[in-house]
């Protein structure tokens, strides 16, 4: 008959958690907390990165294509975008309505918005 001995990790969830740890780690031979290099937890390091400029009209389809699947995979990506016109005054407002709707359309109406600068 072979017996095997078994070896336990009991983890606790401390009252007030403490950052950077969101748990902590109780030595099963002492019942004291157990630290990791000298009792701060490894935290990856974190950098934003803005990708920015302007986009030439004839690669605004290939760049869309090609950075956008790139960037989906990180966490928190935001997009904004900024276009300009200059137009004759008289066709502004039609061209704001059509806008207005095409953004309703893609349900981004109150998120992006279009604004007027008379010159």
């Amino acid at each position: 008959m072979v017996s095997s001995a078994a070896t336990a990790v009991q983890a606790t969830v401390p009252e007030a958690i403490q950052s950077p740890s969101e748990f902590t780690l109780v030595s099963h031979d002492s019942g004291q907390p157990t630290t990791v290099d000298g009792g701060v937890a490894a935290v990856p390091a974190k950098t934003i990165l803005r990708v920015k400029g302007a986009v030439p009209p004839e690669l605004w389809n290939r760049f869309g294509s090609k950075i956008i699947p790139k960037l989906r995979s990180a966490n928190q990506l935001e997009a904004r975008v900024e276009l300009r016109i200059e137009i004759e005054t008289s066709a502004s407002a039609s061209l704001e309505a059509e806008i207005q709707q095409i953004l309703s359309d893609l349900d981004l109406g109150g998120k992006v918005v279009v604004e007027k600068d008379h010159g």
